[in-house]
């Protein structure tokens, strides 16, 4: 019985891709809060348009004391969610770094694999080849026995 194929690094294999999985679940969850940051400045760009839109009509000096300190309020939001954003972008770059990384290691371990694997059908088809010659010329050698006598 021919011997089974078996990848020696076949466990660093598996701990590489476990690293990708690892690597790819926290690369989702960057790009998940960045999207929610992006999201949260949209909503303070809305906030702020509608306190510009507040301005129309008669209002009081308080009121507009109030709309131009909300708005001041707003636009220091933004900033600070704009600067949490490119932190944000930033860590999601290295995370792609490092993601692209895992994954050039597995791909690497992953061509390995087959190309031993490759090897070890030619060895098989090889050693198949020498046992299915042996045979013939183990039953030729018969006949030329059994014909000289």
């Amino acid at each position: 019985m021919a011997k089974k194929f078996a990848f020696r690094l076949e466990s660093l294999l598996s701990l590489r891709s476990h690293r990708v999985e690892q690597e790819k679940n926290a690369m989702l969850e960057i790009q998940g809060k960045r999207i929610a940051k992006e999201n949260e400045i949209a909503e303070n760009y809305t906030m702020l348009a509608n306190a510009y839109a507040n301005k129309v009509g008669t209002t009081t000096i308080e009121m507009l004391q109030i709309n131009y300190h909300r708005q001041i309020f707003i636009k220091e939001r933004i900033a600070k969610l704009e600067k949490e954003r490119s932190n944000l972008l930033e860590i999601e770059e290295q995370r792609r770094k490092i993601l692209s990384d895992a994954l050039r290691d597995e791909k690497v371990l992953e061509k390995l694999k087959e190309r031993q694997l490759e090897n070890y059908k030619h060895e098989m088809n090889c050693a198949e080849n020498a046992f299915m010659d042996e045979i013939v010329n183990n039953k030729a050698a018969r006949q030329n026995m059994e014909a000289s006598r």
